[in-house]
């Protein structure tokens, strides 16, 4: 500018020069990201977290689109020298950039507050990414409460027609009958949800001896029918008195069993077996008395979510006392329970034909549900190395910077008498001033940045105290990292060197 240079031909240089470290850089990208993509492709493991319909793979629109945004981030990095030149006083500018200058100056104000932006914008990745990682091993090491490996669960859909109990109980009956005698099978039980009063209605429950119905929460929606064996064939053990029986049947006294959070808030300190319940619905229905036989340990086998799953209060009736059209199978095997899939479908399809049939592994299940919150975190994850990274790189490049602007303050440091170790911590110190900064405004950031991802997190939640001090750390020890290569340069400035420079 000084020299007479207009602004348009600063910006044409600074985007040629711009566009050279831009466009080789994504190049070596594209280069880099088709290597890893075939590396994906090849491992076996990654195809099961990989969401449907991505395929790991280059085409014409991300490398169109790698080009183009090569070439906004250059004419963007071109644009900002131009308009300090335009707006700064050209003398004040030749004076901040000379060789005697001691640090400091605009253009190292403005790097600053882009490695407090960086590090900020890694607090907040790197959080998240931590507690998707304990959301994980939290559901990880869930308690079922009952066994799924070996177990197939398979359920067919009745036609309306025999949605009737005359129809669908025989039908129910032959198909438990049938898939014991498949290879390979060790037992089968029955499920089903079955309302608590009639259809259309909302039950109260009313203990004995009293008067006032439970509230809401200590109420379940529906009662879990079940089979005789059940409990037995799904491991889930029984804490108290018997299991169901075959003559628990529809002209036997009305019994259930319940899980031990029902017994433990229903009759607190005290012996749930022979106790009865009333099932109230609408003013004017019969009640239902039940009697509880039993009391099994808490499960989540009747859950739809195995994972997500609350606590609560659970209600077994036996299948000949409450019958349901709508009956879920489980089958355990004594081998492998894959090759039991095909069979069980097929015996279904037979007995209740042109209708859907369903049929899986329930420990598949599991993983399933697992997986979606395991692809989350792992996605969250890669974005955190790379502001891990960037924060890195950004640390670096500006204490380095720094240091080269401060060798003549420094050698006058060293001449008059300053140790290395001194030098060094005043390099330390300006690390630790950056990134102390990018904590006090990434982890305020952070819980309002996180409340998209609030509902995936189990466990754990977004102001998780020790994930906020473990990404603090992890964040210090990366700055620190980074400044120590700039740190120990600065200790060996040879003091007469650089007064003469």
């Amino acid at each position: 500018s000084a020299l007479g240079a207009r602004s348009g031909r600063i910006v044409r240089e600074q985007f040629a020069q711009q566009l050279i470290i831009v466009g080789a850089s994504a190049v070596l990208g594209v280069v880099v990201t088709a290597w890893l993509l075939d590396i994906l492709q090849s491992v076996d493991v990654l195809q099961s977290i990989r969401p449907s319909g991505m395929e790991y793979r280059l085409d014409l629109r991300s490398v169109g689109f790698t080009a183009g945004l090569a070439l906004l981030i250059g004419a963007m990095l071109s644009l900002v020298p131009a308009r300090v030149a335009a707006r700064t006083e050209v003398q004040a500018i030749l004076r901040e950039g000379g060789p005697g200058a001691a640090g400091g100056g605009r253009g190292l104000r403005v790097q600053r507050a882009f490695v407090v932006a960086q590090i900020a914008i890694a607090v907040m990745l790197v959080t998240g990414a931590g507690l998707m990682a304990r959301t994980v091993i939290r559901l990880s090491r869930v308690q079922l409460g009952f066994e799924p490996a070996s177990l197939v669960e398979a359920s067919p859909s009745f036609p309306h027609s025999w949605r009737v109990k005359e129809r669908f109980m025989p039908v129910t009956r032959d198909i438990a009958d049938q898939l014991a005698l498949l290879p390979g099978v060790s037992g089968v039980a029955i499920r089903s949800m079955s309302a608590l009063g009639p259809r259309g209605t909302s039950s109260s429950i009313t203990l004995e001896g009293q008067s006032e119905p439970l509230p809401p929460g200590l109420v379940p929606r529906d009662a879990v029918t079940v089979s005789p064996g059940y409990f037995r064939l799904l491991g889930i053990p029984l804490v108290r008195g018997r299991e169901f029986e075959p003559s628990d049947r529809e002209t036997s006294v009305p019994v259930a069993l319940i899980n031990q959070w029902t017994a433990q808030r229903w009759w607190p300190g005290q012996d749930a077996l022979g106790k009865t319940i009333r099932v109230d619905t609408v003013a004017g229905a019969a009640p239902v008395v039940l009697t509880i036989v039993g009391v099994v340990a808490d499960n989540r086998g009747a859950q739809p979510n195995l994972l997500l799953a609350e606590d609560g209060a659970e209600v077994y009736r036996p299948s000949e006392q409450a019958p349901t059209a709508f009956p879920t199978f489980l089958v355990r095997t004594s081998g492998a329970p894959e090759p039991l899939l095909r069979p069980a479908r097929e015996l279904l399809a037979r007995l209740v034909p042109d209708r859907p049939v369903f049929a899986t592994l329930v420990s598949e299940r599991v993983d399933d549900q697992l997986r979606g919150v395991r692809v989350n975190a792992l996605q969250i994850l890669g974005f955190a190395v790379v502001g891990l990274g960037l924060a890195l790189v950004g640390i670096y490049g500006v204490l380095s910077y720094s240091v080269s602007r401060r060798t003549r303050e420094l050698g006058v440091r060293g001449a008059l008498g300053a140790s290395r170790s001194q030098l060094t911590t005043l390099v330390l110190r300006d690390a630790a001033r950056l990134t102390a900064v990018g904590l006090l405004i990434g982890l305020p950031l952070t819980s309002l940045a996180l409340r998209p991802i609030e509902r995936a997190l189990h466990g754990t939640s977004r102001t998780d105290g020790v994930v906020y001090g473990v990404v603090a750390v992890l964040v210090v020890l990366v700055a620190l990292v980074a400044s120590l290569i700039p740190a120990r340069r600065a200790s060996r400035i040879d003091a007469s060197i650089a007064l003469r420079d």
